[in-house]
C-alpha cells in the first residue's frame, strides 16, 4: 500500500528589514561603531579596541539572522 503525502510549504518570503531582531542588531552595531569612533577619537584604544569588537561580533550575528 503506497500512499502520498503532499506537505504544503510555508516558507513566507519577506523583506529582511522587517524583521525587528535584525533592526535591533543593525542600531545595536552602529551603536558599538559610534562608540568606537568616539574612543578612537580621545585616544582610548582599548576601549576602541573592545567597542570595535563588539561591533564586529553584532555584525556576524546579523549576517547570520540575514540568510
Amino acid at each position: 500500500m503506497i500512499t502520498e503525502r503532499k506537505e504544503a510549504s510555508t516558507c513566507e518570503m519577506k523583506a529582511p528589514w522587517t524583521d525587528p531582531g535584525l533592526r535591533e542588531l543593525l542600531a545595536l552595531a552602529a551603536l558599538a561603531a559610534l562608540g568606537c569612533g568616539l574612543a578612537l577619537a580621545q585616544g582610548e584604544f582599548f576601549f576602541g579596541a573592545i567597542f570595535a569588537a563588539a561591533s564586529a561580533l553584532i555584525i556576524v550575528e546579523a549576517l547570520r539572522r540575514f540568510r
